[in-house]
């Protein structure tokens, strides 16, 4: 039988046999955007403990999109000739190890004290591992849309694919909502 047709019958109702995949895009969606905002907000404390510059703040936010970016093209042309749900699997275990790396690279931040006509300057030294990690998962998340879209497009029926496709990316705006919420929570009672 054809995969995007095929249902499975759960007692009276029938439930389409997509919705286990749509329903594991929709967390890996979700996770994305959790990961991808849950800078915005540790940034604030981060930037107070080691003294970061505005304009490392920034580097810190926006490398995360550079590699995002420079990576979209190459991952949509694998997803197009791969497997999506190894390729996506494959991101998914690579911006979990960036993510992992995320605090271990703040860490290796060095803050060096300078006497200025003010008082006393801080420099924050050694921020390029930290900002690697964050190039790394923006390029391992590059995988995700592509990923889903061609997952939609192989296990969804035709007159089911716009509903499958804003039911997935819900998982994005849920998780932006999420790390909003649960962010300044985790910060101020585990100290990640």
């Amino acid at each position: 039988t054809d995969t995007a047709s095929t249902t499975a019958n759960n007692g009276d109702s029938t439930v389409p046999s997509y919705l286990p995949i749509l329903s594991l895009c929709w967390v890996v969606a979700l996770l994305s955007a959790l990961d991808r905002v849950a800078m915005s907000v540790a940034i604030l404390p981060l930037s107070t403990e080691y003294h970061l510059a505005e304009t490392v703040k920034g580097q810190i936010s926006s490398v995360f999109s550079l590699g995002y970016g420079v990576a979209i093209i190459p991952c949509g042309l694998l997803i197009a000739s791969q497997s999506p749900r190894k390729v996506m699997a494959s991101g998914v275990a690579l911006w979990s190890l960036a993510t992992i790396g995320t605090p271990i690279a703040a860490s290796l931040i060095l803050v060096d004290q300078m006497p200025s006509e003010d008082g006393v300057t801080f420099i924050a030294q050694n921020v390029a591992p930290l900002l690697l990690v964050r190039t790394i998962m923006g390029g391992a998340e590059s995988v995700v849309l592509p990923a889903i879209q061609r997952i939609i497009a192989k296990w969804v029926p035709p007159s089911n694919k716009s509903f499958a496709i804003a039911g997935v990316y819900t998982g994005f705006q849920s998780g932006t909502v999420l790390a909003y919420l649960a962010s300044p929570f985790i910060i101020d009672n585990l100290g990640l």
